[in-house]
């Protein structure tokens, strides 16, 4: 049975979209992408890194990814990939949402970008 699996992408550019994110992971046919996000601070500007959540077979599969991953090119941005600790993402979210005047982080999931664009 398949497991979800939060992927860390980071050091890329503050245009880097979650639509940007998920297109890239499906050129390596790793599995089905279930979400991608890209973590914003209260201002709306990119934190330059973001997870991306895929099903996996087996752990064999999603070190293979990692490697496969890590280092690739989008968009000129050599992107650092890695499986994402436990409660990382919501770490990231929370972190984010504590800079400046503490507004809430906008986490934009690759769904709703496909949705305004219809």
């Amino acid at each position: 049975m398949p497991q979800a699996v939060q992927i860390y992408v980071g050091s890329f550019t503050t245009d880097i979209t979650a639509e940007n994110l998920e297109e890239h992971f499906n050129l390596f046919s790793f599995g089905e992408i279930l979400d991608s996000k890209v973590i914003y601070n209260q201002n709306g500007e990119s934190q330059c890194f973001g997870f991306v959540t895929i099903a996996f077979e087996d752990d064999a599969d999603i070190d293979a990814a990692v490697d496969q991953a890590n280092s690739t090119d989008l968009q000129g941005n050599c992107l650092e990939v890695r499986r994402a600790a436990d409660g990382e993402q919501d770490q990231a979210e929370q972190d984010a949402m504590n800079q400046g005047d503490g507004e809430t982080v906008e986490i934009i999931e690759s769904e709703e970008i496909v949705e305004e664009e219809e």
